[in-house]
Order: structure tokens, then C-alpha cells, then sequence
């Protein structure tokens, strides 16, 4: 079975660096997909404004991240066969900076 969720995010702000924030009035589209059935590993696509995709491995038995693959800039996010978090930037630019200052913050 599959599960698709595809939103435009109106009424949704995003405080994120770069190009990839929004404001609440903003359209930017957001797509997520969820394959669920018997197997090991259970994929979770998801496309934001095709600036940032990302696509995850989670282990069917404890939900945890097995692997994954986060893309900002152009291309196709795929999950990596061995475990682990691949980190990809197909950018001119991307200040990884203001990133990790932003997972950072709490509040």
C-alpha cells in the first residue's frame, strides 16, 4: 500500500535558512510517500519545493532510520543500500552554517 500526502503549505511558516523558508501566505508544494506492507524496510520520499528531498530506509520492526539520502538543489533523492545518512548539495550555493545553527534552536 502506498500513502501519498501532497500539500501547497498555506497557513504553514518555515523559519529555515536559505531558499527553503516560507511564509504563512506562501504556495510552495510539498509531496511525502509512504509505502507500507511486509517488508523489512518501510521508504519515506518526501519533496519540498523541489529544493530539499529527501528519501529514508526505516526498519519495519523498531521504525528506526536504517538509511537515507537528503538532497538539497537538483536531482532524485534514493536511499543508500548500505546503512547510513548520505548528505548531497547540487547548489552554487548553501550555508551549512545557518543549518546547523538552526537545528540548533529550540523553542
Amino acid at each position: 500500500m502506498v500513502a501519498t500526502l501532497n500539500s501547497d503549505l498555506i497557513g504553514i511558516e518555515l523559519t529555515l535558512p536559505g531558499g527553503v523558508s516560507k511564509l504563512r501566505t506562501q504556495k510552495k508544494p510539498l509531496s511525502a510517500t509512504i509505502t507500507l506492507g511486509n517488508q523489512d524496510k518501510i521508504p519515506l520520499k518526501i519533496n519540498y519545493n523541489n529544493e530539499l528531498k529527501t528519501a529514508f530506509n526505516f526498519a519495519s520492526h523498531n521504525q528506526k532510520i536504517v538509511s537515507g539520502h537528503i538532497l538539497f538543489g537538483s536531482g532524485v533523492a534514493t536511499p543508500p543500500i548500505q546503512p547510513g545518512i548520505k548528505l548531497e548539495i547540487n547548489k552554487p550555493q548553501l550555508t551549512l552554517q545557518d543549518w546547523f545553527a538552526s537545528a540548533g534552536q529550540t523553542g
